[in-house]
């Protein structure tokens, strides 16, 4: 019987035998800072998906690298608050010196040229130039002596707080000229491109890097993480990859509850919270890089304010989207997909479609609530039979799992679960004596109208951009507006949309 819990240190950096996966990955980063032709790398991705394990892999490395190579392999994280001698971030260069001399030493060689340097840089009264050109002199005394040192830098997001245009500068004169050359490897959630322009650097520092961005595990690679706990069945992995895809710090905390008590559905009810929490902090990393409100945006099929850039980090970088062909993305798995639906539903974002679609829902409330009355659970039975059995099957289902993950916040009401292509449905069969006198125009109008903007601006179901030329887009803004003024005209009936 296994008796060690292999994720029972589940969210912090995984090595050794517990560290499965990423082999493609792992040849890239060896290629670009291992071999005679050698450069700088940054690893970029969301948060808990593995970049801080992916770099502990190559520093794991470091006897065998030193031994046989005579690479000095160091670590330095950074951190949200530092506390500097006079405001002065020097001390970060300071404290790597210190950690390639302490590594040095470890190994045997004679450090003594080396401590010369890193005693002189030390002193914090030294002028930035002069500090600049002995930590240069120093790095180029140990590639004369054909040492090479690679530089782990972890949490590089954080240095923006801290370091400015000198100081990029610096770096990028470490891992440029031959003669001092070194490997500079980071971690962080964005590229160096990105931190550098926040921090009002212009160094072109990131020019010197090859990128990876880290995506959830492949199907190969998870299925090695899920094969590190005995008794993991087929049937538990599809449990698995509805409730969290492929992202292995969501399944090290289900499999580490999965350990104690060997049912997979109780293990994914118990850490449920867990999986929530996760997805509420990465909202506000995202938040920080004013990209929170674009993932709604293209989920929602409202795309048309999202720059082509953005749209690539989000789909392509992130992983937080799979590509399912055609140009179409979903969400990367079932929970994401109904925290981002409740997310829509309950965030304006100043859109006028936002606002179009509650009214268009508070229209088809109106007339359900005149014909059937307010209990929304009485409607139900009143309108299945204009939906096939496989659409309103979804929306039961998607309405039952928003209940398990939202409890009190998700709505017991049907209509704030539909697709728009199904509002024409529903405006169509309640139109006389109801919907007419609110929508005003003819139901041909509005249905031809309706189909436009399903095919164009809001398809949740494909997940896919489509631009709009500027006659599409006045259309469609026309659309939205009518549809605006019709529910403020009648908000006596209706209550105000926000």
């Amino acid at each position: 019987m296994q008796t060690n819990n292999p994720f029972a240190s589940a969210g912090t950096i995984v090595n050794g035998d517990l560290f499965v996966g990423r082999s493609v990955e792992l040849t890239e980063v060896y290629n670009r800072v291992l071999g005679k032709n050698f450069g700088n790398l940054s690893i970029v991705g969301i948060p808990k998906i593995g970049k801080s394990s992916l770099m502990q892999a190559l520093y794991d490395r470091r006897n065998e690298l030193y031994d046989n190579n005579k690479y000095v392999v160091v670590w330095y994280t950074f951190k949200a608050i530092e506390e500097y001698a006079d405001d002065e971030p020097r001390e970060i260069f300071i404290d790597i010196a210190r950690k390639v001399e302490k590594e040095l030493k470890r190994h045997g060689y004679d450090v003594s040229e080396i401590s010369y340097y890193v005693n002189e840089v030390s002193n914090l009264e030294m002028r930035f130039t002069e500090f600049q050109s002995t930590l240069l002199d120093m790095f180029e005394e140990l590639v004369y002596n054909g040492i090479r040192v690679i530089l782990c830098l972890d949490e590089f997001d954080y240095c923006k707080n801290y370091l400015v245009e000198c100081h990029f500068q610096l770096l990028r004169e470490l891992s440029y000229r031959p003669e001092n050359k070194i490997a500079i490897v980071t971690a962080s959630r964005r590229s160096i491109h990105d931190i550098e322009k926040d921090s009002g650097g212009g160094s072109n520092f990131f020019e010197t890097f090859k990128k990876i961005y880290l995506k959830p595990f492949s199907i190969e690679d998870i299925r090695l993480q899920r094969n590190l706990i005995d008794g993991v069945s087929e049937n538990d992995c599809i449990l698995l990859d509805k409730a969290v895809g492929r992202h292995p710090y969501l399944n090290a905390i289900i499999l580490d509850e999965f350990f104690n008590t060997r049912d997979m559905k109780s293990s994914i009810d118990k850490q449920i919270n867990s999986v929530l929490t996760h997805y509420d902090y990465l909202f506000r990393i995202l938040k920080k890089d004013k990209l929170d409100d674009k993932v709604v945006k293209l989920y929602s099929g409202f795309s048309d304010t999202v720059s082509q850039e953005e749209e690539e980090y989000i789909y392509n970088r992130y992983g937080i989207f799979d590509n399912i062909g055609d140009n179409k993305y979903v969400p990367f798995c079932d929970t994401f997909e109904q925290y981002l639906s409740q997310l829509y539903r309950t965030n304006p974002y100043n859109l006028l479609w936002g606002k179009t679609e509650r009214g268009l829902r508070a229209i088809i409330k109106y007339a359900l609530d005149h014909e059937y009355g307010d209990d929304v659970r009485l409607w139900d039975p009143e309108i299945r039979d204009l939906f096939s059995q496989e659409d309103w099957s979804k929306y039961v289902t998607q309405r039952r799992k928003e209940k398990e993950l939202f409890k009190g916040r998700a709505s017991d009401c049907i209509i704030d679960q539909l697709y728009p292509r199904h509002y024409i449905v529903l405006i169509e069969e309640y139109w006389d004596g109801n919907i007419d006198a609110i929508m005003g125009h003819t139901l041909n109008y509005w249905r031809d109208e309706l189909a436009f903007i399903c095919r164009y601006v809001r398809n949740p179901e494909a997940h896919s951009r489509i631009i709009l030329n500027n006659a599409e887009k006045t259309r469609a803004t026309v659309f939205c507006q009518e549809v605006i003024k019709r529910c403020q005209l009648h908000r006596d009936e209706l209550g105000e949309l926000e």
